[in-house]
């Protein structure tokens, strides 16, 4: 392997467009979205039509060919688009799904191909018939560099789209803090993903862990955080903190662990061990019980640019000798969640 004969700039050096996408990269902080809110937004048609309307603006879109990793386009709308949209079969509906797509013939492998040696290599596209829960290119074609402008759920047996139909999916860049803001597709509102998280919890619904309670279970039952994960995050460092737990009953005391789980996977466990006394959750013990990562957390790549939940899980262990007493939580109880968000090799 040798170096890329010209690096980011040498005078009367023909540098090479994958230096020049480093830089790309760099500029906006490896992140992928549009710069300014009110650009690239998809719109109905000033009278509503068979198509919509897609505003002028600036967007970087990360590769995602091999040999991609690091590098983004940058891609620019000069003036206003308006794609065609086909009408739906009666009682059939649809979602279409309008990308910002790079098709660039000089990567092997890719597919594409351009008669005119200075493009255009990026396009508006619209992909009909994906499925309706799609947020993001890469759910359909997960190696297309590109990204979703919006979808458009269209009812059946209709060819006037509305704003109503118009689900907008953009990502806003923050060059300034790493800042994201992404699609949240539970509450269906934007929302900010920033390099560090944090978010409490009160324990307002009683929930206990019985010595019988070997077994994982969601405790405790509010101990949950629903994070926007940037795009450009590829670990994270991850503390939970279980404030004012009780634990009573006497005997033996209780010992157990704590699991932290990041979209219904099990990312690491921590045990407990406390002594206790008193016989009831007002009168026993109260601890502070620590979850923290010991190394950064990974995050897979479809995970980064959503929202997914974070959870605890706890058990007691069988022993022997076998835990007598009950740990709980109640209105007096805080949870904590703290990320940072890391972008590592």
């Amino acid at each position: 392997m040798t170096w890329d004969a010209a690096p980011w700039i040498v005078g009367g050096a023909n540098t090479s467009a994958e230096v020049a996408r480093t830089v790309a990269y760099a500029s906006f902080n490896g992140q992928e979205g549009v710069i300014v809110p009110s650009q690239l937004q998809v719109r109905q048609l000033a009278i509503p039509g068979a198509g919509v309307r897609i505003s002028p603006g600036v967007c970087s879109i990360l590769c995602r060919h091999a040999g991609g990793d690091g590098q983004c386009y940058v891609g620019r709308l000069i003036s206003e688009e308006s794609p065609a949209i086909s009408s739906t079969a009666p009682g059939v509906p649809r979602s279409d799904l309008i990308v910002a797509r790079v098709e660039d013939p000089n990567i092997e492998g890719a597919g594409w191909s351009s008669p005119l040696p200075d493009g255009p290599f990026i396009f508006s596209r619209v992909l009909p018939g994906v499925p309706a829960t799609t947020l993001t290119l890469q759910q359909i074609y997960p190696t297309q560099s590109g990204i979703a402008l919006a979808r458009i759920d269209i009812p059946g047996g209709t060819g006037t789209i509305t704003t109503a139909m118009i689900k907008p999916l953009t990502s806003l860049v923050d060059l300034a803090t790493g800042g994201q803001t992404i699609d949240d597709p539970a509450s269906g509102t934007p929302v900010l993903a920033t390099p560090s998280y944090q978010a409490t919890k009160v324990g307002a619904t009683p929930s206990n862990l019985t010595p019988a309670q070997t077994t994982f279970i969601d405790w405790p039952s509010t101990a949950w955080w629903d994070v926007p994960i940037p795009s450009w995050a590829t670990h994270g460092h991850v503390e939970v903190m279980l404030y004012n737990v009780a634990h009573w009953g006497g005997g033996t005391g209780i010992w157990g662990q704590l699991e932290l789980m990041m979209d219904g996977v099990t990312q690491y466990q921590a045990p407990f061990d406390k002594n206790d006394m008193g016989s009831d959750i007002g009168g026993g013990n109260r601890s502070d019980f620590p979850l923290i990562s010991p190394s950064p957390v990974a995050i897979p790549s479809a995970l980064r640019g959503r929202v997914k939940r974070f959870k605890v899980r706890g058990r007691q262990e069988t022993g022997p000798p076998a835990p007598t007493s009950t740990i709980g939580v109640d209105s007096s109880s805080i949870f904590v969640l703290k990320i940072k968000f890391l972008r590592l090799p």
